[in-house]
């Protein structure tokens, strides 16, 4: 073996044991609490032993796993707005945050062709050929 080999191999192996590797960071709601999230990997599973299954009762426990679910979602949802209504004051950026990401922007329709092949592009012509 060549001098190059080696210190390729030496240097190849140093990058291995000192470089980690990016792994992917899976994001999660700012309002997922430990319960919401205990949760839905308790419905997922009572939805996989439902489809594996295929019998009413499991169908059962997956409704009402669901359920729980959504009650989990609504209270710390609820939980963690009231939590951002108070710190205002004091956190002002993530109360703003999170009301800029919660409102909707409002997207305009493209243009539309009427019966007789005319191009309709003026917002209230657009909102009566929809009524039609």
């Amino acid at each position: 073996m060549t001098d190059w080999t080696n210190f390729k191999r030496s240097i190849i192996c140093l990058r291995n044991v000192g470089v980690k590797i990016k792994t992917k960071k899976h994001m999660k709601a700012k309002w997922a609490t430990k319960k919401t999230i205990k949760r839905r990997r308790a419905k997922l599973k009572a939805w996989k032993r439902y489809k594996q299954d295929g019998t009413t009762e499991a169908y059962e426990k997956y409704k009402l796993k669901r359920n729980k679910l959504g009650e989990a979602i609504r209270e710390a949802k609820h939980d963690f707005e009231i939590k951002l209504a108070k710190n205002v004051k004091k956190d002002s950026k993530s109360f703003y945050a999170c009301v800029n990401s919660s409102t909707r922007k409002d997207t305009e329709i493209g243009p539309f062709k009427d019966n007789n092949g005319n191009i309709i592009s003026d917002k209230k012509e657009k909102a009566n050929l929809l009524k039609i």
